[in-house]
């Protein structure tokens, strides 16, 4: 038959004076006040630190130990915590303090907080002795993207080896658990990667999971900024910023990028950025297919490119992006996964490196920042049938770079044979080019124009 909460006690309260056990209490507070849980926990401690641990779920045998400068909660299925280890866990330090002095300490496992009826006896300790724990910072959860409503402590971190930061916590980072694992920041092709390991000191053997971020995600974390998580969909932020030898390896993935959209909450793009929503172009191919690289669990790299759609009414132009590594198949562009309409007058505003409305969930507004020079100009390939101010008369002689222009994306050849030079401020631009290739002339010609045009 169960019993029922007030027999429960009726049982806890035996326990107590025939084994002077301590009761362990689920509370809904950071004071643990209001109890939320009628299935208390009856903990008897042995001399040798096996606890044997009674509640309405059944009985368990649970020591805990000091293991690589970490604690491990053990269990074994024999009274004297005797017979094969049935599980292991790993605890935060600061976890064990609070629980081990019997004060107030939230445990993710129980999703609550817990806190003994008096301090366990120091035959709990037996195992752990004197463990040097020590660590860098902290990580903690929030469920909102400020980091105000903390939802519990997540992370402690230290430098293992070699790059490898030994990671012990508990959350939903690994699925509500806790855990001691190996993580490592690294740059690879430009893009930075975050890797998981079994390994904690290490971080040797095959990674069992993978992160892209960006390096806009890998500053304000490494700060201690709130940034948002991959895996679990929440927020965290550090204690306190990341030592600097945590960050060298990556230092080549800094300037691993031709431009930026930054994402604001205001229409004039001059407050704190979200660097969870960054979208980092990496590199721009000759026909205008652009590298983006987010921190985003479902497509964090993806390709995508501009062009102009002259249907209906009015042109405008079109964002299109495509899945995997190209944005053709076979030589001719693929049907995007997703596509976003932008008027004339916003692209204007948007290449020019103004604040303009969001147009692809980026963010509520977003700004173009850092793309110049050929970068700028491949951009354009798609969409200069959209745009004739490009190819207007002016006292730079635009048009006739336009007749080239126009030339290039008609497939029809150019002279190439001499380098073609526009005056800008009284001053000659020498453009170089790849002879027999009109499009490489158009582009370089086009980045001259992008600086003319932002005159």
């Amino acid at each position: 038959m169960a019993l029922t909460a007030r027999s429960f006690s009726r049982l806890a309260l035996l326990c107590f004076k025939l084994c002077h056990c301590q009761e362990l209490t689920l509370y809904g507070d950071t004071e643990c006040t209001a109890v939320s849980s009628a299935d208390f926990q009856s903990w008897d401690v042995d001399d040798a630190g096996c606890a044997t641990v009674t509640s309405e779920s059944g009985t368990r045998y649970i020591q805990f130990a000091c293991v690589d400068k970490g604690i491990l909660q053990i269990a074994y299925p024999e009274a004297g915590c005797k017979g094969p280890v049935q599980e292991k866990l790993a605890k935060p330090w600061k976890w064990w303090l609070a629980m081990a002095d019997g004060e107030c300490i939230f445990d993710h496992l129980e999703e609550a907080y817990l806190k003994f009826s008096a301090p366990p006896p120091a035959s709990l300790r037996s195992r752990v002795g004197d463990c040097d724990v020590h660590f860098a910072t902290e990580k903690f959860e929030y469920r909102d993207a400020e980091c105000t409503d903390m939802i519990g402590e997540v992370q402690e971190l230290n430098y293992a080896s070699s790059g490898c930061l030994d990671v012990t916590g508990t959350g939903a980072e690994e699925g509500g658990r806790s855990y001691r694992v190996g993580t490592k920041f690294l740059c690879q092709g430009g893009h930075l990667m975050h890797q998981s390991y079994v390994d904690y000191i290490y971080c040797s053997g095959e990674s069992y999971r993978t992160s892209t971020h960006t390096w806009a995600w890998f500053q304000a974390y490494a700060k201690g900024q709130c940034v948002r998580d991959l895996h679990s969909r929440l927020y965290f932020k550090l204690t306190n910023e990341m030592p600097a030898e945590w960050t060298t390896a990556v230092q080549e993935c800094k300037d691993a990028r031709v431009g930026e959209l930054q994402p604001f909450g205001d229409a004039s793009c001059k407050g704190e950025t979200n660097a969870s929503g960054v979208r980092e172009w990496k590199d721009v191919d000759d026909e205008g297919c652009i590298t983006v690289v987010q921190s985003d669990f479902s497509h964090p790299i993806y390709k995508q490119r501009f062009r102009c759609d002259e249907s209906g009414d009015e042109k405008k132009i079109v964002l299109e992006k495509f899945a995997g590594n190209s944005c053709k198949s076979a030589g001719v562009f693929m049907t995007p996964m997703s596509s976003y309409s932008i008027s004339l007058s916003s692209w204007h505003e948007f290449q020019s490196g103004e604040c303009v409305e969001g147009f692809d969930g980026a963010g509520d507004f977003v700004q173009l920042v850092g793309l110049t020079g050929n970068d700028h100009a491949k951009v354009f390939v798609g969409t200069l049938a959209c745009d004739p101010s490009w190819i207007q008369p002016t006292k730079t002689g635009i048009n006739e770079v336009g007749s080239l222009l126009q030339n290039s994306l008609s497939g029809s050849d150019s002279d190439s044979s001499e380098d073609p030079e526009i005056p800008q401020d009284g001053k000659a631009i020498a453009v170089d080019s790849t002879p027999g290739t009109a499009l490489s002339v158009s582009i370089a010609l086009a980045a001259s124009l992008s600086m003319c045009r932002g005159r």
